[in-house]
């Protein structure tokens, strides 16, 4: 619903542009069904042009072209419209910067990082202060998304999907546990698949457990080897590296799966989790709402702080292994399913991050 509202508010803005124009050379009432019809036959004519298939980036390709044209032209009149222009090429211009300001945010930190300890020996004979300043701000530049799970500063985070329907993704990290066929059976009660987030070390202890989550219809995806909670927000790539190849190949080889998903322990990664997930096809998924069950034991406390973060196209993270986790996780769902949400889980192509 929200790529909607966005959708219809860039068509919009679109329509009002063009409508500007054309008040500069027809007669102002005839201004808006000449603009509508004008982006009509473009998008009948690059249809026509590119041929069947998916085009709809290569229209709009074209599209922003021919604005980005015709605002030129009207930028440089000396009617009113040349507002119009200027605040459309402005506008496309901003939004052009912050992309790239997004899609490099990852370089620009890592960049600071490794020049601020130049920067510190430079400053050094004139003011210490703000070269240990400099170096400081290096370091909290790294660890704020490192320790913040959502963060997105180093890479994309997966923390919801798109849907229009009443839909959620139910994950469960820790497993699996003594408490499993009995969660599974839970599940199947209230019709609920949802994917667990394995530890190798432990599904290597009960490879049975495994299987029977992939053959009732669940998924399962990477949660490392030997969930090292206290310091992978820390560890070496070599470190990072064996923590999600060895659970891929446990996994592989329990259940005969090539886990997509991987989630960092605790949620925190460092600088070195996103190229390594990158060159293994691998996506980070966070989430949308957590009621932090992994310490709190009462259901409807956790209850209570999910609620306010639950939408369509939330991701749910719950845990198993505790005394309190089966209690919590009927608790919860019950509770989501009464307001009419159900449980699905998505396909790639409709994750999301809170860049897009």
């Amino acid at each position: 619903m929200n790529a909607l509202r966005h959708h219809y508010g860039v068509a919009t803005w679109v329509v009002l542009t063009v409508t500007c124009y054309f008040t500069a050379i027809l007669w102002w009432p005839l201004a808006l069904p000449a603009a509508i019809l004008a982006l009509q036959i473009e998008i009948i004519i690059a249809g026509l042009s590119l041929g069947s298939g998916n085009n709809l980036r290569a229209q709009s390709v074209i599209l922003m072209f021919l604005l980005i044209a015709a605002s030129v032209y009207f930028a440089t009149t000396t009617t009113w419209v040349r507002y119009a222009a200027w605040q459309f090429l402005a506008l496309v211009a901003l939004n052009a910067i912050a992309g790239v300001i997004i899609g490099r945010i990852r370089i620009l930190i890592l960049g600071f990082a490794a020049v601020a300890p130049i920067a510190l020996v430079l400053l050094w004979p004139h003011s210490v202060l703000a070269g240990i300043g400099i170096l400081a701000l290096s370091h909290m530049l790294i660890l704020y998304p490192t320790l913040r799970p959502n963060a997105q500063w180093l890479g994309p985070v997966f923390t919801h999907f798109e849907t229009d329907k009443r839909e959620l993704w139910l994950t469960i990290d820790d497993g699996p546990n003594a408490d499993t066929p009995a969660l599974l059976d839970l599940l199947d009660r209230l019709g609920v698949k949802a994917t667990f987030f394995v530890i190798g070390i432990i599904g290597e202890r009960r490879p049975d457990f495994v299987r029977e989550i992939v053959a009732r219809g669940h998924s399962v995806g990477n949660h490392s080897q030997t969930h090292p909670s206290a310091w992978f927000w820390c560890a070496p790539p070599a470190r990072v590296r064996s923590e999600i190849d060895d659970c891929n190949r446990t996994l592989a080889t329990l259940a005969n799966v090539a886990p997509r998903w991987f989630r960092a322990p605790v949620g925190m990664k460092n600088p070195f989790v996103h190229p390594a997930l990158a060159r293994r096809g691998m996506r980070l998924i966070g989430w949308t709402a957590r009621g932090f069950d992994a310490v709190m034991h009462d259901a409807d406390q956790v209850l209570e702080r999910i609620l306010p973060h639950v939408k369509p196209g939330a991701i749910i993270v719950l845990h198993q292994g505790r005394e309190h986790s089966l209690r919590v996780i009927e608790r919860v769902v019950v509770a989501l399913q009464e307001r009419g949400y159900s449980f699905v889980i998505p396909d790639d192509a409709v994750l999301r991050n809170t860049n897009r």
